[in-house]
């Protein structure tokens, strides 16, 4: 429902919804309409305006207010900018981007498209004096961390695999 609130001259005539301004020749009132709902919707109310010295007294002056709810945008047009018409099922999956046809959002390809090649580290600087060191390994599946002291010229060749984040 809609409710007008006067500003300036106006008196509150009984019904906190009515108000009456005498005006004279060439003067005006501003005055606000706000709208308030609790239901979705489009509602429909009229203010009526007394008019003296004319044949038509009465006007009156449609008001109308909108009530919506926030939606979800479904069209995957509009939500995703990059989209692929289709990906066959023995490639590996296209990084960020939308199937149209499976309707599925592929974040990338996972370890499982990837080989484990065997990478060289880069070589130490050069000059450095060999330290004891003590190492902490932590067993993904047993949970296990099984500890080490590895005397300064112990030598053993070690490969770690580590899932990047990105």
């Amino acid at each position: 429902a809609a409710a007008a609130e006067g500003e300036g001259e106006g008196e509150a005539q009984g019904d906190a919804n009515v108000f009456r301004w005498v005006l004279a020749v060439g003067e005006s009132v501003e005055f606000d309409i706000k709208f308030l709902s609790t239901e979705v919707g489009t509602f429909n109310s009229s203010l009526g305006f007394e008019v003296l010295g004319v044949p038509t007294r009465e006007y009156s002056l449609l008001c109308a207010g909108t009530c919506e709810v926030p939606v979800i945008n479904k069209d995957p047009r509009n939500v995703f900018m990059s989209r692929a018409k289709a990906r066959p099922e023995h490639m590996p999956p296209i990084p960020k981007r939308y199937i149209m046809n499976r309707g599925v959002y592929e974040f990338g390809p996972l370890l499982t498209w990837k080989s484990i090649g065997a990478k060289k580290a880069p070589a130490p600087p050069s000059g450095l004096e060999p330290e004891a060191a003590e190492a902490a390994l932590a067993a993904a599946l047993s949970g296990a961390a099984p500890d080490a002291a590895l005397p300064a010229d112990y030598v053993e060749a070690l490969t770690v695999h580590a899932k990047t984040k990105s």
